[in-house]
């Protein structure tokens, strides 16, 4: 027969044998224990990673054809029309989706170029639920429409994507010109 003080020996032990456990065991083990549809979620997060990313580099080929036709009507399948999406570039600083058609489309590429050919590399892609940007290098070549002169120019760009009704749109974009290696 046991005394008491053998019931409360016993379950010192253990207690003391739980509080060792848990002393070495590694920092978050104890949420390591599977979850029913945790990797059904896991992989569902990813894929949906994957779609979102797809769907932006997507957006940024629709991007360079809209600005190698300089068609505003283009640009309207990549961007948000709205007064509140924004282009900055060294000479410009834009606000809203008309401005962009007119001072970007219309004017620099369409009135400016008679050919323009975006040549975009170094494609990083950053998603954080329904917003989104993209980091990439180019080079542009472009013949000007007056004149059989050619011009090369190479440069780093950010563009701001929101996910808005549940499509990707791009709200920002900002380029800066790399310098002429020529000129160096």
């Amino acid at each position: 027969m046991q005394t008491t003080s053998g019931v409360s020996s016993r379950i010192g032990q253990e207690i003391w044998l739980c509080l060792s456990l848990l002393m070495i065991m590694p920092a978050g083990a104890a949420s390591m224990r599977p979850v029913p549809g945790m990797a059904t979620a896991r992989i569902s997060s990813l894929a949906r990673l994957r779609a979102d990313k797809l769907a932006i580099r997507r957006l940024i080929s629709e991007y360079v054809q809209s600005v190698d036709a300089a068609s505003p009507k283009l640009a309207a399948r990549v961007w948000w029309n709205s007064p509140r999406v924004s282009f900055i570039n060294p000479m410009v600083w834009v606000h809203g989706f008309a401005a962009i058609q007119r001072q970007v489309y219309a004017q620099a590429m369409g009135r400016t170029f008679l050919r323009r050919d975006l040549v975009v590399r170094h494609v990083s892609i950053h998603v954080r639920g329904g917003e989104a940007w993209a980091e990439f290098s180019w080079t542009f070549h472009g013949r000007y429409r007056h004149g059989a002169q050619t011009v090369t120019s190479r440069g780093i760009e950010t563009q701001v994507y929101w996910k808005i009704a549940g499509r990707w749109r791009l709200v920002h974009v900002h380029y800066s010109a790399l310098p002429d290696k020529t000129s160096q």
